[in-house]
């Protein structure tokens, strides 16, 4: 009786094993999918001008972050003319979308042109719809949504 209590023990433990394997395996295979999609925006960028072609005159720099999070979220930082900032995105690599989510900064403050400069930056930042990669990989264009066709520019850095 001990014996057919063990091995039916044993033979439940195995098939729940079974069950549970492949929600992991496709959790895996997601995650791994959407951050392959992203690879091409992965890196740091330097700020070089909006849409309107007037040049920075701040050290502004992008780094999306090519691993998630703890919770699963794909993370980006930089720095802005006063402040540091960090969010959450999303990006579709096959329709070139992008979604920047939960925009915080740091809480200096700085001259009134940077921080009228960094009110911009963030505002447009935030209300990214979609990219555009030229120049081989060396050129990262942000458009944005709602705010006419004012976009983001910027030079790959690594």
């Amino acid at each position: 009786m001990k014996k057919v209590f063990l091995v039916l023990s044993l033979g439940l433990l195995f098939m729940m094993g079974i069950a549970c394997q492949p929600e992991s395996v496709d959790a895996d295979a997601q995650k791994s999918e959407r951050l392959s999609a992203n690879a091409n925006l992965t890196g740091t960028w330097k700020f070089k001008h909006f849409g309107d072609k007037a040049e920075s005159p701040y050290e502004v720099t992008l780094e999306f972050k090519g691993q998630a999070d703890e919770n699963g979220k794909l993370m980006l930082s930089g720095r802005s003319s006063v402040n540091h900032y960090f969010a959450a995105y999303q990006a579709d690599a096959s329709k070139n979308k992008l979604n920047i989510a939960d925009l915080g900064s740091t809480r200096m403050a700085g001259s009134p042109e940077a921080m009228q400069f960094e009110q911009r930056y963030f505002e447009l930042l935030k209300n990214a719809a979609s990219y555009e990669i030229k120049d081989g990989g060396q050129t990262l264009i942000i458009m944005t949504n709602g705010l006419s066709s004012t976009g983001l520019y910027y030079e790959r850095v690594k």
